[in-house]
């Protein structure tokens, strides 16, 4: 896993250089990515219009901006997408008025990519995932968490019948750890 955050904070571009890559690509009629399609390249235009309106329209509370400045804790976004993927050009816009409300600059990116790169070794990775690695947080309701559950359960189900057996083994790891969470709140 580390190997792997290591090589694509290595690749890692700004936002910038994203909207530029997706831009360009359209103009030459290919959409990101080794698949090419009609389908891929519409998903492709329709997503750089929604980014732009996004880049154009979103705006961040006041109590946002102050408590983004009050955190203290260190965020790496490394986000994997394709220019095709709606919920990268819904999120991605919001990801990046939140750096430039943080006044992370072009600079200090490639300074943080580097010290980040430089402390991929030292992270060490759980072998049980927790609640938060789900999305779950202590201010959702039961409910709440049950729907984030259901969903993950389902994800994770599908995989119980994989042909890799690694991927097999998780998935039912995933299956019987969700499954316990989800007896802890249907209480």
């Amino acid at each position: 896993m580390k190997k792997y955050i290591k090589e694509g904070l290595q690749k890692a571009i700004s936002y910038t250089s994203y909207r530029k890559l997706i831009s360009d690509l359209i103009a030459s009629g290919k959409s990101s990515g080794p698949i090419q399609s009609e389908d891929l390249l519409n998903y492709s235009k329709l997503n750089d219009r929604r980014m732009t309106r996004l880049d154009k329209t979103i705006q961040l509370s006041h109590e946002t901006l102050l408590a983004l400045k009050k955190n203290d804790i260190p965020i790496t976004w490394l986000v994997l997408t394709e220019g095709w993927c709606g919920d990268a050009a819904q999120a991605l816009p919001v990801i990046n008025k939140i750096a430039k409300s943080l006044e992370i600059n072009l600079q200090t990116f490639k300074e943080m990519k580097n010290k980040v790169i430089a402390n991929v070794d030292s992270i060490e990775f759980a072998e049980k995932p927790s609640e938060s690695s789900f999305g779950i947080t202590d201010d959702m309701d039961d409910a709440e968490k049950m729907k984030i559950l259901r969903k993950e359960y389902t994800k994770w189900n599908g995989q119980t019948n994989h042909k890799d057996v690694k991927k097999k083994k998780r998935a039912k790891e995933m299956v019987k750890i969700i499954a316990d969470l989800r007896k802890q709140y249907s209480n």
